[in-house]
């Protein structure tokens, strides 16, 4: 029951109260996969964060170039 009403697309186990209670109680089983899994997903959400930083910055030039 708990595995049919687990969305698994685009949320993440916050979303829902479902898939908190899931989340709350495999954290205690898989406690290193977990935490694996946490650390290669903010690795890459700050490298999706640098690269937008990057980006806005040569626009932000871009415009300052416009502007004058």
């Amino acid at each position: 029951m708990l595995i049919k009403q687990v969305h698994f697309g685009e949320s993440n186990h916050v979303n829902n109260l479902t898939n908190t209670s899931f989340y709350n109680a495999m954290q205690g089983y898989y406690k290193s996969k977990i935490d694996g899994i946490q650390k290669e997903y903010s690795e890459k959400r700050d490298k999706r964060e640098a690269r937008l930083k990057e980006r806005i910055a040569v626009l932000e030039m871009k415009i300052q170039e416009l502007n004058d």
